[in-house]
C-alpha cells in the first residue's frame, strides 16, 4: 500500500502563506501561551513555625470539569519537608482565604479552584498558618509526593528540576492541600508557591 504526502501550509496573521526555509515563524509554550491567554494564576503564602510539626499550607478544590496544571514550589529556613495532600478532609472556617494573581495582569479572568469554606468562593484559595492547621484537623487521606527542605531557604519545585518533571495535572473535584511542615523546634519561616494554568 502506498504512502500518501500532504503539503501543510503555514500562514501568517494575514493569510500569507510561509515560506519555512526562509520565513521566521514564531512558536511559544503552552504554559507562556497561557499567560497570555489570562489563564495562568499564582499565589504565595509565607509563615513563621517555631515546634516541630507545625505546618503551614495551602488549600483548594478543583472543578468538576477542566485541568490544573500546576507547580508546587517550597523553602523553608531550618529542616521541613513538603508534601502535596489530596482528598483532604479539612474543616471548613479554619483558614483565611486568598485571590490568586492573575500573571496576565490586564485580564480580569480568575481561576476555577475552589476556597475551603461552608461556601466555597470560586477563584480563592484557603491559607493556614500553624494555629489554622491545627484547628482544621487536616486529615491527609492520600499523600502524592513529598520533598526534604533544608534550611537554606532556597525554593524548591516539588516534583522535578524542570517543568516537564515538576507540572502536575490534579484530580478534577478534589480537594489538595500543599504543606510545608517542621521537622525540629527551631524558628522556621515557611515558604509555599503555586502556580498554575488552566485548560477547559
Amino acid at each position: 500500500m502506498g504512502r500518501t504526502s500532504k503539503a501543510i501550509r503555514l500562514t501568517d496573521d494575514d493569510g500569507n502563506i510561509l515560506d519555512i526555509e526562509n520565513d521566521h515563524i514564531p512558536t511559544i509554550a503552552t504554559a507562556h501561551q497561557k499567560i497570555h491567554d489570562g489563564k495562568h494564576f499564582n499565589v504565595i503564602f509565607t509563615n513563621e513555625c517555631t515546634n516541630t510539626d507545625e505546618q503551614t499550607v495551602i488549600a483548594f478544590k478543583t472543578p468538576v470539569s477542566g485541568e490544573i496544571h500546576l507547580i508546587f514550589a517550597a523553602s523553608s529556613t531550618a529542616l521541613a519537608t513538603a508534601f502535596i495532600y489530596k482528598d483532604t478532609s479539612i474543616d471548613v472556617g479554619e483558614g483565611t482565604e486568598k485571590t490568586p494573581q492573575n500573571r496576565n495582569q490586564q485580564s480580569a479572568t480568575v481561576p476555577t479552584v475552589l476556597s475551603i469554606e461552608s461556601t466555597p468562593s470560586v477563584g480563592e484559595v484557603t491559607t493556614y498558618n500553624e494555629t489554622q492547621a491545627a484547628g482544621a484537623n487536616i486529615t491527609t487521606t492520600t499523600e502524592v509526593t513529598s520533598r526534604p527542605l533544608g534550611a537554606a531557604a532556597v525554593p524548591r519545585s516539588i516534583g522535578g528540576e524542570s517543568r516537564g518533571t515538576q507540572e502536575w495535572i490534579l484530580e478534577a473535584d478534589t480537594e489538595y492541600a500543599f504543606v510545608v511542615n517542621s521537622d525540629d523546634n527551631n524558628d522556621n519561616i515557611h515558604w509555599i508557591e503555586l502556580d498554575w494554568y488552566e485548560e477547559d
